[in-house]
């Protein structure tokens, strides 16, 4: 499959996904560490629990950084910015498109499903809460169906879009090992144990695999003019079954 440079349409959509995104992540974030939410954790091993005022703000922060929420969001921000500037992608670029499809998709299946019915929503996040969990991933994924770009998916980027959302599964784990909090109860190791835990991350992998596939399934479908017939392009690495 060939991929298509983004057409002048296709560019300025995404630059306003760049910036809705974007807003999105820096709002939630910039909010929680100023501490403008309400505490609200109910287990020691939540994060949380940091001075008030200026003294918090780095621990506040850092804790912010930590949700994959943030990272998917921050992810699609930077993904709308690449195809906004056009040209045709190199290979790190199709992978990252993937990726930014995949994470916005976990997140909103994962908080609609496991998140949200038990989710103690007071003040900002009844706007920063949906946006970054609702509209972000809406726009993200309706802004692809129906204006692509076409042909940026590939099966070797199935795989390779898993590196990102593993790379926040270790760093998750290695930080709740040393400061004993967790982002999020489906992934604390101290109320559920680490084998609990894995089987959780495992389960969630299993899912994202099949969203991955899904999607280049997908962009293989609504690719403009596909043949079964036509000669592979001997420059793609995505020509035959890949």
């Amino acid at each position: 499959m060939t991929p298509t440079a983004p057409t002048d349409l296709q560019r300025r959509c995404w630059a306003v996904l760049a910036g809705v995104a974007l807003t999105g992540a820096l709002a939630s974030m910039g909010l929680a560490t100023l501490g403008l939410y309400p505490e609200t954790r109910d287990q020691p091993s939540a994060l949380g629990g940091h001075p008030a005022g200026w003294a918090g703000v780095l621990p506040r922060a850092v804790d912010a950084l930590a949700y994959f929420t943030h990272w998917s969001n921050l992810v699609v921000a930077v993904t709308a910015w690449r195809v906004a500037r056009g040209g045709r992608p190199a290979a790190w670029e199709r992978v990252l498109v993937l990726d930014a499809l995949l994470m916005i998709s976990i997140t909103a299946l994962v908080y609609a499903v496991v998140l949200a019915p038990t989710a103690q929503v007071t003040g900002w996040e009844h706007v920063t809460n949906p946006w970054v969990h609702v509209v972000t991933p809406v726009a993200t994924v309706l802004l692809w169906l129906a204006l692509g770009p076409r042909g940026w998916l590939t099966w070797w980027a199935v795989p390779a879009a898993l590196l990102l959302p593993l790379t926040w599964v270790v760093l998750t784990l290695a930080r709740g090992a040393v400061v004993d909090q967790y982002p999020y109860g489906f992934v604390d190791v101290v109320q559920l144990g680490l084998g609990r835990v894995l089987v959780n991350v495992a389960a969630i992998v299993g899912l994202g695999v099949v969203v991955a596939a899904l999607y280049r399934l997908v962009d293989g479908l609504l690719e403009p003019g596909r043949s079964h017939d036509r000669a592979p392009d001997p420059g793609d690495p995505d020509r035959g079954f890949w």
